[in-house]
């Protein structure tokens, strides 16, 4: 929509469908994006087509974008989608505070040629050790994910994929009250250290050779 980042923006109640991105929040020279509200809507069929998008993982996203504080992302169905269904990049320097992602459904994360990661929800960025303090008091809770593939060697197919560590102050990332079934791999915790409070919840029927 926009070459600037965009605050306060809500997205709610809307269908979008066959495109390779869905939502996407940008960072840069302007600042990032904050009070950001995606709740309701329904995103499916992001399709790896070769016209429509170039064949990388990279920002295949229903829901997703660069770095901010204060988003609220609940009620979405996401479903057939060649690609992530959340996921939020924070890049150095950035922040990413005070995320709630809630009472999502998300199914079947797939595609034809297990080229794209599969991520149902995602913190992603940058290696800098700064990276845990800034992006803390996220929540995940009580969603749905049904159905994450991909290429196990690859570590595709994740129904959680947490960059993380412990940070100094403020609290880690909190998943507590989801139910997982169908996917190559509960939770990866790909941080420094651990920082990930996860609790009260129900994974089961892994695909095969996953865990």
């Amino acid at each position: 929509m926009s070459n600037r980042p965009a605050s306060y923006c809500e997205i709610k109640n809307n269908i979008i469908h066959d495109a390779p991105t869905g939502t996407y929040f940008i960072q840069n020279a302007y600042g990032q994006s904050n009070h950001i509200t995606i709740q309701g809507n329904e995103f499916y069929s992001g399709r790896d087509v070769q016209w429509i998008y170039a064949a990388t993982e990279a920002d295949r996203h229903a829901i997703g974008g660069m770095d901010g504080d204060d988003w609220y992302i609940a009620d979405n169905y996401v479903h057939d989608w060649a690609g992530d269904g959340i996921n939020i990049y924070v890049g150095a320097a950035w922040t990413s505070h005070r995320v709630t992602i809630t009472r999502n459904l998300i199914v079947n994360l797939n595609d034809t040629h297990n080229q794209f990661y599969h991520r149902a929800i995602a913190k992603s960025g940058d290696n800098s050790p700064t990276f845990a303090d800034r992006t803390t008091d996220w929540l995940i809770s009580y969603n749905i994910i049904m159905d994450c593939g991909g290429d196990i060697s690859q570590n595709e197919g994740i129904a959680f994929r947490m960059k993380d560590g412990a940070p100094t102050s403020g609290k880690p990332t909190t998943i507590v009250n989801n139910i997982v079934s169908d996917c190559n791999f509960t939770l990866s915790e790909g941080g420094a250290s651990a920082g990930v409070i996860f609790k009260n919840n129900i994974s089961f029927n892994p695909k095969q050779g996953g865990y």
